[in-house]
């Protein structure tokens, strides 16, 4: 496969004369070498099925990919406005799938069932052609050799800074002179602010040296199951579905005040005061760069639990179809999305990971639909 499309800007962008003037340039190159990604994978599996009630399925994988495209950083001195895409990633991933199901009639016209399936994966970059770490700043990742890929990479945190005295301790805030030193992040902290760990006991907080990686934004297990049961003519069935890990992102109006002027969450209640200190929720500010600090304090655990669907039905019996000359009949209701068990403070867990998570994400429906099914 060739790619050869590249993009060129036209714009005022250069000064002759003390005028501007149209100047055209590449923002971005094309990599006519491309080629597509392969995978090799071995597995080993296993059913068994036991007593004609009881199934089970095992599989154990390992699966490699090469020559994954990623975009890899070259020198600002080529003027890109977008690095580069090319084959470079190596990643592995090891896991298994298992799945079990039931079946039988305990006792004369009771009849249960239910099945359950669970997942994992472990993920891990492999090779990145001597370019480990990759940094994107914007979206709080780093590809790097023996993590997973996009590993949310940020500031460790220590709670919340109680005083003028604490930050004094902490960080280096005078240099010789007694000139303030911008050592939190590039800024100066307050009494309410989120207390980053120092890594290296410098007393400077900064990108270079202090960032660690913070979570994976894959989950561990993928798990669903159902149960159901019949009864003289009266059926339930459950559908619950899940993950387990996973982190992502959660900025602007659920976790920052005043985001983009709008109001916010109600975590502001309980926000850090002068009257009311607390090691949970920091101060108010209005200030987008303290906001875009990519730290712990931000990340989510993506992990929960759903009822995705509950059916109640009742077949009404032949005796009285043959009467009004039907096959059959079957009343039933149901209800999707009834509840979610998550500690995710937006809307919908499942649907979140490494774009931030905003308060106005549109949330998943819960639903309820009362229908007959007739056989003629």
């Amino acid at each position: 496969m060739q790619v050869s499309i590249s993009y060129r800007s036209v714009v005022p962008n250069y000064i002759w004369n003390k005028q501007y003037y149209t100047g055209s340039s590449t923002s971005y190159i094309a990599n006519k070498d491309l080629t597509w990604e392969t995978t090799t994978q071995k597995n080993i599996g296993l059913d068994i099925v036991l007593f004609k009630t009881l199934s089970f399925s095992g599989d154990f994988y390992i699966k490699e990919t090469d020559n994954i495209l990623m975009q890899l950083p070259v020198s600002s001195t080529f003027g890109f406005t977008e690095d580069p895409w090319t084959n470079a990633g190596k990643m592995r991933n090891i896991g298994y799938e298992l799945t079990a199901s039931y079946s039988k009639e305990v006792i004369k016209e009771l009849e249960l069932h239910g099945s359950a399936s669970l997942s994992y994966n472990k993920n891990k970059v492999l090779d990145l052609k001597g370019q480990s770490p990759i940094l994107n700043n914007n979206k709080g990742i780093i590809q790097m050799e023996g993590l997973p890929i996009n590993t949310l990479y940020g500031y460790e945190i220590e709670g919340i800074y109680q005083s003028e005295e604490e930050i004094h301790e902490h960080l280096q805030t005078f240099d010789r002179d007694g000139n303030p030193v911008h050592s939190y992040s590039g800024l100066i902290a307050a009494p309410g602010d989120i207390r980053f760990k120092d890594q290296n006991g410098d007393g400077i907080i900064d990108l270079d040296n202090d960032r660690v990686p913070l979570g994976n934004p894959s989950p561990d297990y993928l798990f669903s199951f159902s149960l159901g049961g019949r009864y003289k003519g009266f059926d339930v069935t459950a559908f619950f579905q899940g993950v387990l890990g996973g982190k992502g992102w959660s900025l602007g109006e659920l976790v920052s005040p005043f985001f983009n002027g709008y109001s916010s969450a109600a975590w502001m209640v309980d926000r850090w005061t002068p009257e009311n200190p607390n090691n949970t929720y920091q101060r108010v500010f209005h200030d987008s760069q303290r906001a875009s600090i990519r730290s712990a304090y931000y990340v989510e655990d993506l992990s929960y639990l759903r009822l995705k669907n509950l059916e109640v039905g009742y077949t009404v019996p032949l005796h009285i179809m043959k009467k009004i000359k039907l096959s059959g009949a079957r009343i039933f209701v149901s209800g999707q999305n009834l509840f979610t068990l998550t500690k995710f403070k937006g809307f919908d867990p499942e649907t979140a990971g490494l774009e931030s998570t905003k308060l106005y994400d549109y949330p998943l429906l819960k639903t309820f639909t009362t229908g007959l099914n007739v056989t003629f």
